[in-house]
């Protein structure tokens, strides 16, 4: 079976816990990686032994690359995923897909356009303690099942961290600000329907 040429952009704390696996799956042979922060590549460089380049560009452009793993920041998850999909490749995006409902309808329509898969990572479905549930209902261990409740906390120091415009999302109303994307990488939790339909089978 033919192995998957793949390329990492963004290598940070995500692009970290997914590397092993990246290494060791049968199909996914990883081609190169690319992070704006030097310190960071080098560091990721040195520690899975992967090759890196400094020029995003030529990481996109890359022949022997056919999927692109995109792990930055959400703010940058448009313009790098309409390059990508321009050179032909496809993508497998982390959450959100976009900062908004015009990104979002536009990457759908580039992906419609050039053909290209552009898949998102819900890495939650691969958790055990979704996986637990989901035997539980399976098995009907928990009998009948009247309602599902699940509500998304996070350590205060991981708060104190990312800032409180999390802990404000997380627990009141959402504003929108465009200049704050990531404000969806956490708040993105508590949007937790596809986990609910995945588990009773809508």
């Amino acid at each position: 079976m033919k192995k998957l040429g793949l390329g990492i952009i963004g290598l940070g704390g995500i692009a970290e816990k997914l590397l092993p696996t990246f290494l060791k799956h049968p199909r996914t042979d990883i081609k190169g990686g690319f992070d704006v922060d030097v310190k960071r590549m080098a560091a990721m460089k040195k520690k899975f032994d992967i090759v890196t380049v400094t020029d995003l560009e030529e990481l996109i452009n890359d022949k022997s690359v056919d999927i692109i793993y995109l792990a930055v920041p959400p703010r940058h998850h448009h313009d790098i995923a309409i390059k990508v999909m321009r050179a032909g490749k496809h993508i497998l995006c982390e959450k959100p897909l976009a900062g908004t409902l015009e990104e979002a309808i536009e990457m759908y329509e580039v992906a419609i356009e050039t053909q290209i898969v552009h898949a998102m990572n819900f890495p939650l479905y691969y958790g055990f303690q979704y996986n637990r549930i989901k035997q539980l209902l399976e098995a009907n261990t928990l009998g009948s099942l009247k309602r599902i409740e699940l509500s998304a906390l996070y350590p205060a120091l991981r708060i104190a961290i990312v800032g409180t415009r999390f802990f404000i999302f997380l627990f009141s109303s959402y504003s929108y600000n465009p200049h704050e994307k990531e404000v969806l990488e956490v708040g993105f939790y508590c949007i937790f329907y596809h986990i609910l339909f995945w588990l009773v089978d809508i």
